[in-house]
């Protein structure tokens, strides 16, 4: 049986986003499906999961205390070699160039490939820059998305042969609330109202376009006097700028930041919310769309990146960036009750294209072609 090395630093933090997300159903799917592999998670600090891990797969700690970029070239390798791994998994575009393993990068996204203005310096020269290597080594690369393999195929013609689109699922925790009880009890916990509410999930950074939604709740504010609007996830890039903004429209009774709240809660704050709004300037993926489809509360999103892929006809879709559009779709959203239906009802639909399980059967069945089984 093949032994597949998989690399699960980002795991590490205890406020996990979409990349972290992602390994994470990843792994709990193949230690639910997948008896025969054997599984190494390597890492250089110990690692909490949410669920027990199964006999085939082992947890090997070593390198406490270094820097990722250092580890991954000075430990991995010998990791790789000790423990006869047949292919190596990085849920990112990182990944050792040496060691003699077959590897695999994830890569998420690729957003200054269509960002002609932007700078590739700091964090995006960071990213190309590994993007760039890990290319280079890679047997195989997963995208979560046709559009994340079409820019990396537009930056790296001959990637086109080992590019593999593999949907990430959306986990059976979201799902219409079936009571108002534990929706009751989490907007308590967290602070917030229960008055009828535009809800916001993800990191507040720019990229995600968080100033732009601010200021289309600004214009339709007195149109919609019932309505709050909630940004759910870890402060950002423009977690100040944004604030600041907010008190200098006069919306900060209207307005709610909860910060980043746990997995557990995320159900049910999808469920009461009217609507899931997710503006963003460039996606992946972009599990808050899948995930408030599955709770079945419908969606606002932008055409950007990977969003118009995912959601096919399932959500309100509007021009990125533009923000008579967005204002227009939040109004449109409470007072249309026809298009919420359906909005509703093909958003349940669209859900159920994306399964843990078929993600982790595609992903074994890669690592079973690379170890020659």
């Amino acid at each position: 049986m093949a032994r597949v090395g998989i690399d699960v630093s980002i795991l590490a933090t205890a406020e996990r986003t979409g990349v972290e997300r992602y390994q994470l159903g990843l792994l709990e799917a193949l230690a639910r499906t997948d008896g025969e592999t054997s599984y190494f998670l390597f890492s250089p600090e110990p690692v909490e999961l949410p669920f027990e891990l199964p006999e085939n797969f082992q947890a090997v700690t070593r390198g406490v205390g270094a820097r990722l970029v250092f580890w991954r070239e000075t430990q991995l390798p010998s990791l790789l070699k000790e423990h006869g791994i047949d292919v190596f998994h990085s849920p990112v575009s990182a990944i050792p160039i040496r060691g003699r393993a077959q590897k695999i990068a994830t890569v998420h996204e690729v957003p200054w490939v269509r960002e002609e203005r932007a700078e590739k310096r700091g964090g995006k020269l960071n990213h190309a820059v590994r993007l760039f290597l890990g290319i280079k080594v890679a047997a195989a690369i997963i995208t979560p998305s046709q559009q994340t393999a079409s820019d990396i195929e537009r930056l790296y013609p001959d990637t086109a042969d080992r590019i593999c689109v593999i949907y990430p699922g959306v986990s059976q925790a979201f799902h219409p609330p079936r009571g108002r009880l534990e929706i009751h009890e989490t907007l308590s916990k967290l602070g917030i109202s229960e008055s009828p509410y535009f809800l916001f999930v993800g990191t507040i950074r720019k990229k995600k376009n968080v100033s732009l939604l601010l200021d289309a709740f600004s214009r339709v504010a007195e149109e919609l006097p019932e309505m709050r609007l909630v940004f759910v996830g870890k402060p950002g890039d423009e977690d100040e700028s944004v604030r600041a903004r907010c008190r200098d429209a006069g919306l900060e009774d209207r307005v709610t930041f909860a910060g980043y709240v746990d997995d557990a809660d995320l159900p049910w704050l999808y469920g009461a919310a009217t609507a899931v709004v997710y503006p963003s300037a460039s996606e992946g993926f972009g599990f808050p769309v899948v995930e408030a489809f599955a709770c079945g509360t419908p969606v606002i999103a932008s055409d950007a990146g990977s969003i118009p892929e995912v959601a096919s006809d399932a959500a309100l879709v509007v021009p990125a960036g533009d923000l008579d559009a967005l204002a227009k779709g939040l109004v449109e959203i409470v007072t249309d009750g026809r298009q919420r239906r359906f909005l509703i009802d093909r958003g349940l639909a669209r859900a159920r294209d994306f399964s843990w399980e078929a993600c982790a059967e595609r992903t074994m069945s890669l690592y079973r072609q690379l170890a020659g089984e």
